[in-house]
C-alpha cells in the first residue's frame, strides 16, 4: 500500500512539476492520496521518504492555493520537510531551505525547545510589532504541534 501510494503521489509531483497545472495538486484526489500515504507511516515524521514527498505536495498546493487559504498546506510543508531538510538540505525547495537555514534549523530540536523558542519570539513581536517573528513563532508552534 505505501509504496504504491509514494508512486502515486510521486506521478502526482512529477505531472505537476512539467506542466504547472495547479489541479494536478489542489484536486480532492491529491489530498485523498497524501492523507492516505501519510497514514501508512506511525511517524511520517520520521519516514523521510513520506514526509519528503507528502511535504513536496503540500509545498506545491502552497505556491498554487488561494493567498490566505494555503497556510495550512504551508505549515504541514514545513514540519514535514524540516526533518527532511535535516538529513539532506538539498531535497527540499530552495525558498524552504533558506527559511530553515535562516532559522537555524540545523538539529533535531525537541518539542519543549522548539515552544520555548516559540514563547520568545511571541513576546518579542509583542514588544516590537516584528510580523517576521510572529510568523516564524506561529511556525514553531505548528511543529512542535506537529511533533507531539
Amino acid at each position: 500500500m505505501r509504496k504504491r501510494l509514494l508512486g502515486q503521489v510521486r506521478t502526482r509531483l512529477d505531472r505537476f512539476s512539467v506542466d504547472q497545472n495547479s489541479a494536478t495538486v489542489l484536486d480532492l484526489q491529491a489530498v485523498a492520496e497524501v492523507a492516505a500515504l501519510l497514514e501508512t507511516a506511525p511517524d511520517p515524521f520520521a519516514d523521510l521518504e513520506v514526509a519528503h514527498t507528502a511535504g513536496w505536495l503540500h509545498w506545491y498546493r502552497y505556491l498554487v492555493g488561494d493567498p490566505g487559504d494555503d497556510q495550512q498546506d504551508l505549515a504541514v510543508a514545513l514540519a514535514l520537510l524540516a526533518s527532511v531538510y535535516q538529513a539532506r538540505p538539498d531535497a527540499v525547495p530552495a525558498q524552504l531551505r533558506s527559511y530553515f537555514d535562516e532559522n537555524r534549523l540545523t538539529a533535531p530540536e525537541s518539542p519543549e525547545v522548539m515552544a520555548d523558542r516559540a514563547v520568545t519570539l511571541l513576546e518579542e513581536a509583542l514588544r516590537t510589532g516584528d510580523r517576521a517573528a510572529l510568523n516564524t513563532a506561529i511556525d514553531l508552534l505548528r511543529q512542535t504541534l506537529a511533533a507531539t
